[in-house]
């Protein structure tokens, strides 16, 4: 992918909600990058409070929680932390 296209890409994603960390992880570019590239485009910055997940995704972590993957294998997975899959898991009365 030409490093144009990644920013469009990274960009695009960004703007889906998918957290910075995934889409540096995925397209390949810094954050510096991504930042760089959102300011240029007049892109709002996001809060630094956690998005809201959707009940798929609530759904994906009960399920692999379920099946016997690590709080942390799922945190990576998704590309949230530790504890907000703890805290999933928790409100499910699962953990």
């Amino acid at each position: 992918m030409v490093e144009s296209e990644k920013v469009k890409r990274a960009v695009e994603l960004y703007k889906q909600g998918v957290p910075i960390k995934r889409i540096v992880e995925e397209v390949h570019i810094s954050t510096k990058t991504l930042y760089k590239a959102l300011k240029e485009r007049g892109e709002k910055l996001r809060k630094s409070s956690p998005r809201r997940l959707t009940s798929e995704e609530i759904e994906k972590i009960r399920k692999l929680y379920l099946e016997g993957y690590s709080i942390y294998r799922i945190a990576k997975e998704l590309g949230l932390r530790p504890s907000r899959v703890y805290n999933v898991l928790k409100k499910l009365s699962i953990k």
